[in-house]
């Protein structure tokens, strides 16, 4: 997972709109190089940062010829990984081919089949959170990735806690994301369906990554 700051500080609507494209180009050519290091590390799966690119209020779809998903297809094929964009409130899977697996829905819960089994994704917090990953894992998701960063006010404490027991509930490998910047503290970690945390094999703060036991 990459946990690197989000492609838009804590600015000004319209100082946010100026600097769009050039936002959304750097944090995916800064993620090109987080993919690259994460593939040699072992992993099969990346999943950026909630929101990853940036607001989208005039172009909702993010057509995957876009110069950013250019970018990231073009790390995915390169590292024959799978690379889970997730943007305002929806994701892009694209596969170790970089083909975008499927057009993403409107939802904050969704999931698709990769070459890795079946992946969901859940954007957001409270009480519907808990249901949508137990919606996921009774369709046969395997890895659910939660990259919405921790509410505000939330302790590091109760972040870390949270996961595991969600993970235990519904025997599901989990991947909580809470990129850094903005006054968060990062601390994302994976952890498996017995709710143990799983061991952080990078040593890049930007970057975490685990060894997920997955079924054939």
């Amino acid at each position: 997972m990459v946990q690197a700051a989000d492609a838009y500080p804590a600015v000004s609507p319209d100082e946010a709109a100026a600097r769009r494209d050039s936002a959304r180009l750097a944090y995916a050519a800064q993620c090109v190089g987080l993919i690259a290091e994460a593939k040699g590390q072992g992993a099969l799966a990346v999943c950026l940062g909630q929101a990853c690119l940036g607001p989208y209020p005039e172009d909702p779809g993010l057509p995957e010829l876009s110069p950013p998903m250019r970018v990231l297809r073009k790390a995915a094929y390169e590292n024959s990984v799978v690379v889970v964009a997730p943007l305002k409130d929806m994701t892009f899977f694209v596969d170790g081919q970089g083909l975008v697996l499927g057009r993403p829905g409107s939802d904050r819960m969704e999931s698709l089949e990769t070459s890795l089994g079946r992946i969901g994704v859940v954007s957001g917090h409270g009480a519907r959170e808990n249901a949508a990953v137990a919606a996921l894992a009774a369709g046969g998701a395997q890895i659910v990735f939660i990259p919405g960063a921790a509410p505000a006010g939330e302790t590091r404490e109760a972040w870390e806690a949270r996961y595991p027991r969600v993970a235990a509930d519904h025997k599901v490998h989990i991947g909580a994301l809470n990129p850094l910047g903005g006054g968060r503290f990062g601390a994302s970690y994976f952890c498996g369906p017995t709710g143990i945390r799983l061991r952080n094999l990078s040593k890049n703060p930007d970057l975490v990554v685990s060894d997920l036991e997955l079924p054939d």
